[in-house]
């Protein structure tokens, strides 16, 4: 089955959150189904996109205090602790663009969602 991307909508622009927190939201998408949901290590996260350790788990905690992430801790069978499941909030995802009408670049302005009155070049 092929993975879907989904974006983050406006409302996630407008979050009073850190740089490096909003980074980490993304990267989280970068991960997720098409349902908001992934499994990436902590270690994975830092290793792979530069954020130390103290910085990852700031940002963890600031994402789920706003209500934006839910973190739920996985076990393997024989009860250690595996990776994290991270469930982004659907309030903050956007549809597939894959998904959207087709929408022709030159009238659409894509932070406001509406079309603008320009012509096209």
């Amino acid at each position: 089955m092929r993975r879907q991307n989904i974006i983050l909508n406006k409302k996630a622009l407008e979050l009073d959150i850190s740089p490096n927190s909003y980074k980490l939201l993304t990267i989280l998408v970068l991960y997720s189904d098409s349902k908001g949901r992934c499994y990436p290590s902590v270690r994975t996260i830092e290793e792979k996109y530069h954020l130390s350790h103290t910085t990852t788990i700031r940002c963890l905690k600031e994402l789920e205090d706003n209500q934006v992430i839910m973190i739920f801790k996985r076990k393997k069978g024989t009860g250690k602790i595996d990776s994290n499941e991270y469930v982004i909030s659907k309030e903050y995802l956007a549809p597939s663009i894959r998904k959207q009408e087709q929408l022709e670049l030159f009238d659409y302005n894509w932070l406001d969602g509406e079309e603008d009155e320009k012509e096209r070049i």
